[in-house]
């Protein structure tokens, strides 16, 4: 019962926590990437993969990790989106992952336009005094991508191995 509930709750409540900090504050805190790795390496040895299934799961998160570190150094991403997104695929494997970037980069698409839209848009009145979104008002033409990440984590995961385990 307490397996079924990590399940659950540990990779949508991350990928949630995670879209609105990164819109309220543009980071991601370490903590959630790192509560989604413990959480795999928790819960994986309850999932019924065999030990080949979770070192190509792990094999996964470290090839993204190291894929979003070059979007990271290139200036494409966020540290913190680079982790998230490492992380998620740890859970998703590499069954999933390529939906998973495919969604991200949807979503990402989506955002930015609405991006776009903020950041040459005065607020109204009553939004003005909404500290978040003045930081759509600043002019760094940032994107808080961990939205879109979570979006796409969250499009994923019903099809994912652990949905199925239960």
């Amino acid at each position: 019962m307490f397996y079924e509930w990590c399940v659950l709750l540990i990779f949508p409540f991350a990928l949630i926590f995670a879209g609105i900090s990164d819109a309220m504050s543009f980071t991601i805190p370490n903590k959630i990437s790192a509560a989604l790795f413990f959480g795999f390496v928790i819960l994986v040895p309850f999932s019924g993969l065999s030990l080949a299934e979770i070192g190509i799961h792990i094999i996964t998160g470290f090839v993204m990790l190291v894929i979003g570190f070059i979007f990271f150094a290139r200036g494409y991403l966020g540290g913190g989106d680079a982790k998230l997104i490492a992380a998620a695929s740890l859970w998703l494997g590499p069954d999933l992952v390529g939906s998973f970037i495919l969604f991200a980069a949807f979503y990402g698409g989506i955002l930015s336009v609405i991006c776009l839209y903020l950041y040459n848009t005065p607020l109204p009145a009553y939004l003005s005094g909404q500290r978040w979104l003045l930081n759509f008002q600043t002019g760094t033409a940032a994107v808080p991508y961990g939205i879109a990440i979570g979006f796409a984590g969250l499009s994923v995961y019903p099809q994912s191995i652990w949905l199925g385990l239960l």
